[in-house]
């Protein structure tokens, strides 16, 4: 089905269209197989780069994001928007992971010897 779709001009806008409804409903699963079906007949498809990139980042697949730009790089060597997103990957530096959550060891109090009063020494008040 996608292969007729992606033959004219007007039909790819639709795919493209569809792709991008999915990911406006979180579809993300749904998206990435449209696209990469589609990629088969038009590879030089460079919105289907995009929306693959952004699937793949909505499903926090962050490698087959870098991968999926890497490979609309060598179907199209000149699309800035794809260089523009090697280019922010390159300039964030991951953060330094957490560091490990300390062990709280609570302090266990000394044992205070009690002192045993004599039950004729205990006062107590009488009620009416």
């Amino acid at each position: 089905m996608t292969d007729e779709l992606m033959s004219s001009p007007e039909s790819s806008s639709v795919i493209v269209s569809l792709a991008r409804l999915y990911l406006e409903n979180k579809m993300f699963d749904q998206a990435i197989e449209l696209c990469l079906s589609s990629l088969e007949s038009s590879p030089e498809s460079e919105e289907l780069y995009l929306i693959l990139y952004e699937a793949y980042m909505g499903k926090g697949e962050t490698g087959k994001a870098r991968e999926i730009v890497k490979k609309g790089l060598s179907h199209i060597p000149g699309s800035e928007r794809l260089k523009k997103l090697v280019e922010e990957k390159k300039e964030e530096v991951p953060a330094p992971p957490p560091p490990p959550p300390e062990e709280k060891v609570e302090e266990v109090p000394e044992k205070v010897a009690v002192e045993e009063v004599p039950p004729e020494k205990v006062e107590v008040e009488e009620g009416d």
